[in-house]
């Protein structure tokens, strides 16, 4: 098994096609519920963090027609873009933190979801 392990890494590193190496949403939810659920000081702003990351992420893999290459399908195992669990999952990462100014970056959250889905409406 350390064997197999050990030639996927070597394969992944060489630059394969194989992208079981490639953390998924579902690896960046696994991670943000972990923070959520830790109660550890700064945990939220972590999730918060981690969130914009995958964001970024997102922004740097669309295509020509502002569609994320390599989405999550689906099956949910592919892609690294944010979905609506993910979003949720950093707002209660947010709620359950005592950082201060918490409170009200998960209200900024928030209204950041509702306006990227007014606009999303506008465009159907």
């Amino acid at each position: 098994q350390q064997q197999s392990q050990q030639s996927r890494k070597k394969s992944a590193a060489s630059g394969s096609s194989d992208n079981f190496l490639k953390p998924n949403t579902r690896c960046f939810n696994a991670v943000l519920k972990a923070h959520a659920n830790s109660g550890v000081e700064g945990s939220g702003m972590r999730a918060l963090r981690l969130l914009r990351a995958m964001e970024e992420s997102c922004e740097l893999n669309r295509d020509e027609e502002g569609n994320y290459e390599g989405d999550d399908d689906e099956d949910g195992d592919g892609g690294q873009s944010p979905d609506t669990r993910t979003y949720n999952i950093v707002l209660n990462a947010l709620a359950n933190s005592k950082d201060f100014g918490a409170t009200q970056t998960a209200c900024d959250l928030l209204r950041e979801m509702e306006e990227e889905f007014e606009e999303e409406e506008e465009e159907e």
